[in-house]
């Protein structure tokens, strides 16, 4: 039985992650135009992401730099860009949080995306807050 469990969370994991990227593909492309044709400081560019599970995708907070960007959308497009532009020496940093609802964001905001001044900024926010549309917390 256990097994069955374990393969079925795989199931849905890979699942919710092939979701997320099929959602923001659409705009991939606009986005790897606007890169091509942007003049940027290489040194200075800094992407970041913020949001929920979706964007934490199990990222790590430690020192194992394997993990820093977790498994998910951030992830790939941190390697897809990171390959695709050496040259550019781009920043990429996770600041997703699992659980987190927009108040939760709201109340690190100044720390979790002000104070690192990014350049780009990605956010996926949002289910988390639904259960309180359906009597949740």
């Amino acid at each position: 039985m256990q097994n069955n469990q374990n393969k079925r969370r795989y199931f849905l994991k890979k699942c919710s992650t092939l979701s997320a990227l099929a959602s923001i593909a659409p705009g991939l492309a606009p986005a790897m135009s606007l890169l091509e044709t942007t003049t940027m400081a290489g040194d200075d560019f800094t992407f970041l992401f913020q949001g929920d599970s979706i964007t934490e995708g199990n990222r790590t907070r430690n020192t194992d730099w394997n993990h820093v960007m977790g498994h998910g959308y951030a992830y790939i497009i941190a390697g897809k860009l990171g390959y695709a532009y050496p040259a550019k020496n781009f920043h990429f940093i996770n600041r997703g949080i699992s659980g987190n609802k927009i108040t939760d964001l709201a109340a690190r905001w100044q720390t979790d995306t002000l104070d690192l001044k990014p350049n780009l900024l990605s956010m996926l926010i949002g289910i988390n807050d639904v259960s309180t549309f359906w009597g949740g917390n």
